[in-house]
């Protein structure tokens, strides 16, 4: 074959190859009606790039030594030339194929995660539509293991980094969770309200309530120890939430995993003891028209944002001790028929408006630094707002970086006692505190002497119930 054929071969195989390969790429990506080669799937339009590249490199293997007269003798370059662009070919197919191979491989491993993904999803999901249902079981163990499980997903849903990368989609899906957990607690329970007589010993008589009749007497009193058990098991269930949740909002005096949830206590009946020591409420914690009947525990607690308690009604002793509220602490016509002990409490924002206090009120070492609002409160004993502990003496502190005009303590005229003011100046602006206490400067860095004084939640409450007593 001459120079000159295996030239024009090779531009007319190198040209034919290279419209084709051409036709394919741009079929492929073109917008417009679809036609015959836009149909072509990919894998059959790499195989055609691969073959079209063999062929095209077979055929300048073979033409390009002729077309450029290489010397095919013993000691010319000709063969060589031919063997270096076969080499050449194989080696080009050879990254193609493991580029293809990679490609595959990648597409295989993110189907693989999105098909876990999915996986994951409709398994816990599945596990919350369980889970959901057993909560209006009859029998309390169904309705306790749907507790756990509901507790045990959200868990499971925050530390779930693998599978699910957004923080954010991960508290979604674990919010909506805590949001059926909070509906519960706020879910009426009609036996609640005979809460105190279920609480006592049967108090009905044979004589006297049945007139003699023992069958009716017994059918009664069956009827009272089963209303008792149920109203047990249901109080063992909804303190498990509360203790579970409690536990969650907290990490060795910092915030734990569940702490940035919000929390809806809205009108719920805690008709058991509720705890949140040391919690940290870091989203929006509501627990308006919400009443405690066996005590509350929120010392040391934080709320980083607002905490409506507006007409909670606590019966028995309330404990926001050494609480810190860093926006608004609403208390606005709340009921304290207990004691309610907010010593060492940290207020920025304060309203009390309306509050009824009928134990004592304990506001000593109490903080100020923004707003105090006590207009329309009514007080049946003496507020506390000095007071000696351990030979110290603990006054509640305002701020003197506000406008006085923040702090009204005007209570009800239906109050039996009133707060007795005093009015400090300070850079000659005159404010209007109550007696006892002192104002500071938020801006100033306090000393503070730690001693080893220990105590437990419950002793400064006893502190104030001893001195009723006294």
């Amino acid at each position: 074959m001459s120079s000159n054929d295996a030239k024009n071969i090779l531009c007319l195989v190198t040209g034919a190859l290279a419209l084709i390969l051409a036709a394919l790429h741009f079929a492929r990506y073109k917008k417009g009606p679809k036609q015959l080669l836009r149909k072509i799937e990919w894998p059959r339009t790499f195989y055609v790039w691969l073959g079209a590249l063999a062929i095209l490199g077979g055929t300048w293997a073979f033409l390009f030594p002729l077309a450029i007269n290489a010397d095919f003798s013993k000691e010319g370059d000709g063969a060589a030339l031919r063997q270096m662009l076969i080499y050449t070919t194989g080696g080009v197919l050879g990254v193609i194929t493991l580029g293809e191979n990679h490609r595959k491989n990648s597409l295989e491993k993110v189907k693989n995660d999105q098909d876990h993904i999915r996986q994951v999803y409709a398994e816990r999901r599945s596990r919350y539509t369980t889970a959901i249902e057993q909560l209006s079981n009859d029998k309390a163990s169904i309705r306790l293991g749907g507790v756990y499980t509901l507790l045990g997903l959200v868990d499971e849903w925050l530390a779930d980094e693998k599978t699910i990368p957004d923080i954010e989609e991960r508290h979604k899906e674990g919010q909506v969770i805590i949001n059926n957990l909070c509906a519960y607690i706020r879910s009426p329970f009609l036996l609640a309200e005979r809460a105190e007589q279920l609480d006592g010993p049967y108090a009905k008589d044979l004589q006297i309530d049945f007139g003699g009749d023992k069958e009716k007497f017994d059918a009664n009193k069956r009827a009272f120890s089963r209303d008792k058990a149920a109203l047990e098991e249901e109080r063992q269930i909804r303190q498990s939430i509360i203790k579970e949740i409690s536990e969650r909002l907290q990490d060795i005096g910092t915030p734990g995993s569940w702490s940035k949830f919000d929390y809806d206590f809205s009108n719920a009946h805690f008709f058991y003891f509720t705890p949140f020591t040391f919690s940290h409420f870091d989203a929006f914690s509501h627990f308006h028209g919400a009443t405690f009947t066996q005590g509350a525990s929120f010392f040391w607690a934080t709320f980083t944002k607002d905490a409506n308690f507006f007409r909670a009604t606590f019966t028995q002793n309330a404990n926001f001790s050494e609480a810190t509220f860093t926006k608004d602490a609403n208390f606005f016509r709340a009921t304290f028929t207990g004691n309610a002990d907010f010593s060492k409490a940290k207020f920025t924002e304060a309203s009390f408006f309306g509050a009824e206090f009928t134990g004592y009120a304990n506001l000593s070492a109490t903080t100020f630094t923004q707003n105090a609002n006590f207009s329309e409160a009514i007080f049946k004993e003496k507020p506390i707002f000095e007071d000696t502990l351990n030979n110290q003496t603990l006054k509640a502190k305002f701020s003197n970086k506000v406008e006085p005009e923040s702090y009204n303590f005007e209570v009800s005229h239906n109050s039996p006692y009133k707060i007795e003011t005093w009015d400090p100046k300070r850079n000659g602006i005159k404010f209007t505190i109550p007696k006892g206490a002192e104002l500071f400067d938020p801006d100033r860095k306090a000393t503070v002497t730690v001693t080893n004084y220990i105590y437990t939640q419950n002793d400064r409450l006893n502190f104030i119930a001893t001195k009723k007593n006294r």
